[in-house]
């Protein structure tokens, strides 16, 4: 069992993913993507999954072999996480799996929100949120800045787009410089960019590499 809380169109919901064992095969089966209206809590989240599993599979308890996740405290902690109410609730052992696509991602989630203190990221919310909101701009560059998110390959994204529209962007805070001086980034900020954005061209090679189909496919046929 693999779970995963995320928000999509600002809407918050947790997702479930099986691999079940049967006659020989091993079935992959993207169970159900739950709403969630309370915070995210390890109760919270740990009640979802055994509501849904006591409607669809009363007898889980003595079928569960292994729980997937990534490395965040609600997920895996000690006491509360949702993995370790799992292994409690579940009548042996089982195996705890932590992914390493989202291990990568919490690092480098934590690598840019520590940068310059946290004010690379500050600058850069300021400044995206700013330029998605300039239609004229918009239509001069034919090009609209992506949404920010630190998770992961949309830093390195957002980051190209920047350099790559750079010039147009100087142009237009020189032009508008007493309307909107709070959202132009200082020099040093460009080169900080510039810097992450080479970094992330590796790191983002290594997330769609390992989400890729075909590296799945032989990660499957190494288990059977």
């Amino acid at each position: 069992m693999a779970n995963d809380s995320s928000t999509h169109y600002g809407k918050s919901y947790f997702d479930n993913r099986i691999r079940i064992h049967h006659d020989g095969d091993i079935l992959n089966i993207h169970a159900i993507a739950i709403p969630m209206f309370e915070r995210h809590t390890g109760e919270n989240m740990f009640n979802l999954i055994t509501t849904f599993f006591d409607i669809i599979c009363p007898t889980w308890r003595t079928k569960l072999i292994g729980i997937g996740s990534d490395g965040e405290n609600t997920m895996t902690g000690h006491l509360q996480g949702v993995v370790t109410r799992m292994e409690q609730a579940a009548d042996h052992e089982i195996y705890r799996v932590w992914c390493g696509l989202h291990q990568l991602d919490l690092v480098m989630k934590r690598g840019y929100s520590g940068l310059m203190d946290g004010e690379l990221v500050s600058i850069l919310i300021a400044l995206v949120t700013y330029l998605r909101a300039q239609p004229n701009l918009i239509a001069d560059m034919r090009a609209t800045c992506p949404k920010f998110s630190t998770r992961w390959i949309i830093m390195g994204t957002v980051a190209r787009w920047l350099l790559e529209h750079r010039v147009r962007i100087f142009q237009h805070f020189t032009a508008e410089s007493t309307k909107s001086t709070n959202v132009n980034p200082p020099s040093w900020w460009w080169v900080v960019i510039a810097g992450l954005s080479a970094l992330t061209e590796y790191v983002n090679i290594v997330f769609i590499k390992l989400q890729s189909k075909d590296l799945l496919i032989s990660q499957q046929a190494s288990e059977l």
